[in-house]
């Protein structure tokens, strides 16, 4: 794994500490692999295990958003210039510049993260929607067991113009203290089918 001085401690959030197993961090190496061909690469909810410590390739730029993410930024990514931004805060309230060809990628999808406010809803939707469908990529991963993880996910399979790439199913049950909602998980690689 690529380390970074961004990596939070692992019992800061203990009811997420089984990001730190290897079941969980294989995601971000399926995902890592997935967006190896993407100049730039944009992630929602990097938490404390960002695509930035999976990606092993070279990148023109890494944007990562999560409110609950230590702030870093850095104009090198293995040995090379690329530049790296973890921005800690949601990515409905910050800019996306993004120019060019970008893969992107969400891991632990759910729905609870978006407003109770029906109108904002649909417009926080719209930009998550625009954020899939324009990407050279996407790589999406939820708990299917978890009713607000199957849900983003069945959303996501409505876009227009998509088809799936790769499915992978994944059993995360050997990590302790993890909700039983939680251990059945679904990765998908979504590209435009045209």
């Amino acid at each position: 794994m690529h380390k970074h001085s961004t990596l939070q401690n692992p019992h800061e959030y203990p009811d997420m500490d089984y990001l730190y197993s290897e079941a969980a961090q294989s995601r971000c190496v399926i995902a890592a692999h997935a967006l190896r061909a993407c100049p730039h690469v944009v992630e929602i909810g990097g938490f404390t295990t960002p695509i930035t410590h999976f990606l092993t390739g070279r990148h023109q730029s890494v944007t990562v958003f999560d409110p609950l993410m230590k702030a870093y930024s850095s104009d090198r990514l293995n040995d090379a210039p690329c530049k790296v931004r973890h921005v800690p805060q949601p990515y409905q309230q910050a800019p996306l510049d993004i120019e060019g060809k970008y893969g992107f990628v969400m891991l632990g999808a759910s729905l609870k993260h978006f407003s109770e406010n029906p109108e904002q809803r649909v417009q926080e939707w719209a930009m998550l929607v625009d954020l899939v469908s324009g990407a050279q990529v996407s790589v999406i991963e939820a708990a299917i067991d978890w009713p607000l993880g199957k849900g983003a996910l069945d959303k996501l399979l409505e876009i227009p113009d998509m088809r799936v790439r790769t499915s992978i199913d994944l059993d995360l049950s050997a990590n302790p203290g993890m909700d039983p909602e939680h251990y059945r998980r679904r990765l998908l690689v979504l590209e435009p089918s045209s």
